[in-house]
């Protein structure tokens, strides 16, 4: 029942792969690095040989990279608990933050969390606006624009995806996620007037 690359059932890596595999489109993170889960493997926090899961450290979608400094190899237990979660055995302040674990188009919000010491919840908020405004920048390309885009990604981070596919993921993910993010927040900023 094991796959081999990941160490899990077929149908958790087909879940797994599913909600992880459309990242790159949305987020378009720095870096491209390839992790081997191997038979020396284990959790970072628990050492579980089992059900191991590659991780970023800090989020791809809060403005992390692909790159090794980023990544750590979590079990799928305490990769699921982490989430989407800055906060972590490994990061605690934003002094525990390594500049290659941060896309290079958020630096500037880096140096300035560490320079004004922020606390680490007010730079989560800020780099997750930040990626939130990068995305919306992205929706406004036209499909022409975006392809060039998703070009330059591509050479840039040694990747190679599809861009049409590149381009269709990011119009779906445009077309369903943005509209119930910018619901919630609309009803809850009611709720907060009322």
């Amino acid at each position: 029942m094991e796959t081999g690359l990941h160490n899990v059932c077929k149908a958790c890596s087909k879940s797994y792969s599913e909600s992880v595999g459309s990242r790159w489109e949305i987020v378009s993170p720095d870096g491209h690095q390839v992790i081997f889960i191997t038979p020396k493997s284990k959790c970072k926090i628990c050492g579980s040989r089992k059900n191991l899961h590659k991780d970023h450290i800090f989020p791809l979608a809060k403005g992390g990279t692909d790159n090794k400094e980023n990544i750590q190899i979590l079990c799928r237990k305490h990769n699921l608990r982490k989430s989407a979660s800055i906060i972590s055995p490994m990061i605690k302040s934003v002094k525990d933050i390594k500049p290659k674990m941060i896309c290079e188009r958020y630096q500037n919000i880096f140096k300035t969390a560490k320079k004004e010491k922020w606390s680490l919840k007010k730079f989560e908020l800020e780099i997750t606006k930040a990626v939130r405004e990068f995305i919306s920048w992205k929706k406004s390309l036209s499909d022409e624009q975006l392809k060039e885009f998703f070009v330059s990604e591509k050479v840039r981070n040694n990747r190679k995806h599809s861009t049409e596919h590149a381009i269709k993921k990011f119009r779906q993910y445009c077309g369903t996620a943005i509209l119930e993010v910018n619901k919630y927040i609309s009803e809850n900023n009611k709720n907060l007037a009322s």
